[in-house]
């Protein structure tokens, strides 16, 4: 582990080398979940730093939670994605690559590294890239879907409300441009930011005793950090019960 000092704060890296991580789930044994959108894999990421690619998705996963169920529930934008190295840091282009092969939500099954395609459209309407998403109390899921660019367009998208057995999905909210994170706040407000080196943080999650650990993707150096928070975090409708 590296620790890195700063004036405000330590920010200890947990783990390098990944394939621009997002989609942190912190696990009840202290390990960590993410996904690589560049690698296409869902890895865990022990307390010490070893890194077990435990699924392989392929095209371009990104945000991932834990459903009712135990499984890991992941947005898969397809692969519309392009990546390239600049200046050290490994960046993502907007523009869909030919590798791109449409958008899904994807259940892994932790126990065997099992992938199921759960959907593919809302109805006549195909997913195209999907982004993030997030469980309620009564075992549903909200995702965005930030939709693909190409050189002269833009899709405009929404919000989408789905079971985890693929019975159902709904289309909420639309039209939006480009939904990006999801989360449901209890009171409607707000934490403070944290300014960090990386230029493409991603997303964050707590985790550890009492919530106060946000592990953080830090996708352009390839980095997991976790950083001491001042207060808990907000627990998830399903927080992890898997100890192995």
């Amino acid at each position: 582990m590296i620790t890195v000092n700063s004036p405000k704060t330590e920010v200890r890296i947990i783990a390098a080398g990944l394939g621009f991580p997002e989609g942190p789930v912190a696990l009840a044994d202290g390990s960590v979940l993410v996904t690589e959108i560049a690698a296409g894999t869902l890895a865990r990421i022990s307390p010490n730093g070893d890194i077990e690619r435990i699924a392989h998705l392929g095209g371009g996963p990104i945000g991932a939670a834990i459903g009712p169920d135990g499984a890991v529930y992941v947005c898969n934008n397809g692969g519309s994605f392009s990546f390239h190295r600049q200046d050290g840091l490994l960046v993502f282009g907007l523009v869909v690559p030919p590798r791109y092969s449409g958008g899904s939500i994807d259940r892994v099954d932790l126990s065997t590294g099992d992938v199921t395609t759960l959907y593919r459209a809302c109805g006549d309407r195909p997913l195209r890239g999907p982004n993030d998403l997030v469980f309620d109390e009564t075992g549903g899921f909200w995702f965005t879907d930030h939709g693909i660019r190409t050189e002269r367009s833009s899709d405009r998208t929404g919000v989408f409300y789905a079971q985890p057995d693929g019975s159902s999905i709904t289309e909420k909210i639309f039209p939006l441009d480009s939904p990006n994170g999801i989360a449901l706040s209890p009171d409607g407000r707000r934490v403070e930011t944290l300014p960090l080196s990386d230029p493409m943080i991603t997303n964050l999650c707590f985790g550890g005793p009492d919530y106060r650990t946000a592990f953080i993707t830090c996708s352009g150096t390839g980095h997991l950090i976790a950083v001491d928070w001042p207060r808990p975090g907000g627990r998830l409708a399903f927080p992890s019960a898997v100890t192995a």
